[in-house]
């Protein structure tokens, strides 16, 4: 699974890392080995639903979580019925 970690203005990769998993402990060690809790991000994501209690944990506050819209539009079509391409 690929976890990467980008700078926002200049767009370029601050990380990217390959993992056999994203389990919770996976995903901490790579925020904390590349970004500072102390301050202020903007994290984007798949949909998983483990993201928001691991970002509240190392973040708290400093933290604005958006879903990635591909990874939300394949959910979106995924649950409409018939043949899909996408």
């Amino acid at each position: 699974m690929p976890l990467p970690a980008g700078q926002g203005i200049t767009g370029c990769p601050i990380a990217d890392e390959l993992y056999d998993n994203k389990d919770s402990e996976t995903v901490k060690a790579f925020l904390a080995e590349y970004l500072d809790p102390d301050r202020r991000i903007v994290i984007v994501t798949d949909l998983a639903p483990g993201y928001p209690r691991i970002f509240d944990e190392i973040f708290g506050d400093n933290v604005v979580h958006q879903l990635c819209l591909l990874h939300l539009n394949k959910l979106i079509a995924s649950k409409i019925p018939g043949k899909r391409n996408y």
